[in-house]
């Protein structure tokens, strides 16, 4: 089985679709994924963590002036 970055993210934060994640991650079966996939998910999730917590995440707008 295949694993896309949705499910990545959605597995390491909490979202709609957490559980769903979690059941796939969960399963016996053996699954692969790419480093590029894995990279893409870490950056989407430090994407969301940032905008989380400054209300955007374009790093222009965080450097001090």
């Amino acid at each position: 089985m295949v694993i896309y970055i949705n499910v990545i993210v959605s597995y390491l934060l909490y979202t709609e679709r957490t559980k769903e994640a979690r059941k796939i991650l969960e399963q016996e079966e053996a699954f692969a994924t790419t480093i590029n996939t894995l990279e893409e998910a870490m950056f989407i999730g430090m994407r969301l963590i940032f905008e989380e917590h400054y209300g955007d995440y374009k790093l222009k707008k965080l450097k001090k002036p």
